[in-house]
């Protein structure tokens, strides 16, 4: 049931599924970490310290750290071809003009995140980027 859900929610969200399984993992992982350590989610965070004890014991203080590090993975956006909205950011690391964006965001301040002048910043992401889109 679980691998048809997965594959259902893949399917409508496209390119973004592992960025909200991610998602899904570091919310989770914070969670856990407010009943594991601070006893701090009720009923449920205990049931859920107590069911981490009983399969890991003192390896469920991992746990909260385990989920938040897997879902940062999945988050990773460039490595897997996260294509930006921004136009001077596109042509910065090299995006074909014809390719759609992954997300549209509003963008309110023109001033791209990153400095696409400096090159020891743009080239590494132009070859991550580039390999991704490979």
């Amino acid at each position: 049931m679980a691998t048809r859900f997965r594959q259902s929610l893949a399917t409508h969200l496209g390119r973004q599924s592992d960025d909200v399984w991610g998602l899904v993992l570091i919310t989770l992982g914070l969670v856990s970490a407010l009943g594991i350590y601070a006893d701090l989610t009720g009923p449920a965070g205990r049931a859920w310290r107590e069911a981490t004890a009983d399969a890991f014991g003192v390896g469920r203080l991992l746990v909260p750290v385990a989920l938040c590090a897997i879902g940062g993975v999945l988050v990773r956006l460039i490595d897997r071809g996260f294509v930006p909205h921004a136009k001077v950011i596109r042509d910065a690391l090299g995006v074909p003009p014809d390719m759609s964006p992954s997300l549209f965001y509003e963008l309110y301040d023109p001033a791209p995140p990153i400095d696409i002048d400096n090159p020891t910043v743009v080239e590494p992401l132009r070859a991550r980027m580039q390999r991704a889109l490979s």
